[in-house]
Parts: C-alpha cells; sequence; structure tokens
C-alpha cells in the first residue's frame, strides 16, 4: 500500500536582499520524478521573503533548505507541505550555523 507520509524532495536556494530568490535546486528527493522535482524548483523560485530592513541584511544572501513532504490534513486529505528553515541563522552579533 503507498505511504504518502514517506514522499520527501529537498531543495537548497538562497535569497538575496531583496527577498528574491536567486538560485535554486533539488538536493535530495525519492518517488519524485524529474517533471514533479522541476514544477516544485519552479515554486521556489516564485517565493518572495521579508527581509529586515538593515544594511547587513540587503548585503547578503541567505541559504534557506526546504523540505517538501506529504502531511495528513484535519479533514483525513493528503496534502502537500513546505517546510524552510535558514542554514545559517544570527545569535546576538554572530553567526551560527543551524545544520
Amino acid at each position: 500500500m503507498p505511504n504518502p507520509a514517506a514522499v520527501r524532495l529537498k531543495v537548497r536556494f538562497w535569497v538575496n536582499g531583496d527577498g528574491f530568490v536567486t538560485q535554486a535546486f533539488v538536493t535530495g528527493a525519492n518517488v519524485y520524478a524529474p517533471a514533479d522535482q522541476e514544477i516544485a524548483l519552479d515554486y521556489i523560485k516564485l517565493l518572495t521573503f521579508s527581509v529586515p530592513n538593515t544594511p547587513e541584511c540587503h548585503s547578503r544572501k541567505m541559504e534557506v533548505i526546504g523540505n517538501f513532504l506529504e502531511s495528513r490534513a484535519s479533514t483525513g486529505e493528503w496534502e502537500t507541505v513546505l517546510d524552510l528553515y535558514p542554514r545559517y541563522s544570527f545569535d546576538g552579533t554572530r553567526v551560527v550555523q543551524s545544520r
């Protein structure tokens, strides 16, 4: 029996100081066909992020990791979820690698 919860697609991308995605690529996938991977990358490339209005944030790119996965909604239906987290984050005045 198929298990939608086992389906995963991992993407890696960069957001510039204006909040736009500049590069994106797939770093891992299971089950997804190449066409599905391209659709996911097209979706990522259309995202726009809010960036803090500071010179430091507007002068650098932020690396983001995204995981597409299937999750059961409260209605019992399966839905695609995109879980995002930064590759680097700030801790006070230091840059901390999150993973």
